[in-house]
């Protein structure tokens, strides 16, 4: 997981942090690792942002699914980006795609004065999937805002792209991933829940063969008919 923060209004990464580091545990050996951290605090020279907890299962099916609390330690709005990775095995056939994304916003419990989460202009939505590292599909695309009022908690909606038909996507070489990008005000918290899942298109010989298949067994049918 990559962490970006604007300084001097200039995204910077100010962490990096692998498997290790975000407890992250194999399910399935090989397969699947279940990934759960807490009280993680970045910043380059002072504590930009501070992870609450994380709790993320990485699946090479391939999936990225998992939620994260995040609070603005600074007392006043910063810029923050969170790019997610997982390292895939090839699909040069290209793929079928899914993703969903939601969350809630509120105050930090040190003013009691609302809090606000709203999109940038740069990045240009809450959710972007990766292939690749390139970016695939958005969602709440900017503008969006969504503010809580005195120590409330407001409810970011659920929506998802590629449910419950995939979304046809290009060929993957090397890893999917996903960008969760917001602005947040001051000593305030956000929860997020995002989701990533991507299958490699069948074999094009695969779908002739099973075509094949069953012509032979429909003529085959046909000819005993006539006997």
């Amino acid at each position: 997981m990559q962490v970006f923060v604007d300084v001097d209004g200039v995204p910077t990464q100010i962490g990096d942090v692998n498997e290790v580091q975000l407890g992250c545990v194999d399910t399935v050996p090989g397969e699947a690792a279940h990934c759960v951290a807490s009280d993680l605090a970045y910043g380059p020279g002072y504590e930009a942002l501070n992870i609450v907890s994380l709790d993320f299962l990485i699946d090479n099916d391939p999936l990225v699914n998992g939620s994260m609390t995040v609070t603005n330690s600074q007392p006043f709005s910063q810029h923050y980006s969170f790019i997610f990775t997982l390292p895939v095995t090839a699909m040069p056939a290209g793929t079928l795609t899914s993703g969903s994304f939601q969350g809630t916003v509120r105050d930090g419990g040190v003013d009691a004065n609302g809090a606000t989460i709203t999109t940038d202009a740069a990045a240009g939505a809450f959710y972007t999937a990766l292939l690749d590292g390139n970016d695939w599909q958005d969602l709440y695309l900017h503008p969006q805002s969504f503010s809580s009022s005195g120590t409330a908690t407001t409810s970011i909606p659920a929506v998802n792209f590629g449910i419950p038909v995939p979304v046809a996507g290009p060929a993957v070489a090397a890893n999917i991933g996903i960008r969760v990008d917001f602005n947040l005000t001051g000593l305030d918290r956000v929860t997020f829940t995002s989701v990533h899942t991507v299958t490699e298109v069948p074999e094009p010989q695969t779908g002739a063969l099973v075509a094949l298949g069953l012509a032979l067994l429909a003529k085959r049918r046909r000819h005993a008919t006539r006997m």
